[in-house]
């Protein structure tokens, strides 16, 4: 497979994972999507936001910017202004588009290439790859909670051509 066969693959899987993440968060009550289970661990809307902020450094990185330093300790929590699932569904979504497009801009032959400003040895290929397992990982985890509220229905959109 070519790097530029590589990229496009990654970039309809990423599009499916964002769009079935999607489906499984807004199938949620508010009340599964806010809660705290155990009232220790994160709430839906706490690790879609985290995906957001992670999508969204590595989009950074793509483009060739220096992100910073990672600013939580502990458990990333979806800040106020995140907290209406309209707002942080429009968030996530347009973190997915940001990191899309900069995937995109990447030519081809340096899709591998490390990128300066990490600790690990990572490039634009290796940040796709952990945003889609990132994205799906959560997923699971908004499958759980669907499940453990007695929802056993899939809410993804049938998969398109």
């Amino acid at each position: 497979m070519t790097n530029e066969a590589l990229k496009e693959r990654l970039v309809k899987s990423m599009r499916r994972t964002i769009l079935y993440y999607v489906a499984d968060l807004e199938a949620l009550t508010p009340e599964v999507r806010t809660k705290k289970p155990g009232g220790t661990a994160r709430s839906a809307m706490d690790y879609t936001y985290e995906i957001a902020f992670v999508n969204r450094r590595l989009g950074r990185l793509m483009d060739g910017d220096d992100p910073g330093a990672w600013p939580y300790e502990g458990w990333v929590t979806v800040p106020d202004e995140f907290q209406e699932l309209a707002a942080l569904v429009s968030e996530f979504n347009a973190a997915g588009d940001a990191l899309i497009a900069a995937f995109e801009a990447v030519p081809a032959d340096s899709i591998e290439n490390p990128f300066p400003s990490t600790e690990r040895e990572m490039g634009p290929l290796g940040a796709m790859e952990m945003a889609i397992y990132h994205t799906g990982y959560h997923d699971g985890q908004l499958n759980l909670l669907q499940a453990i509220s007695g929802d056993d229905e899939i809410h993804w959109p049938a998969p398109s051509a």
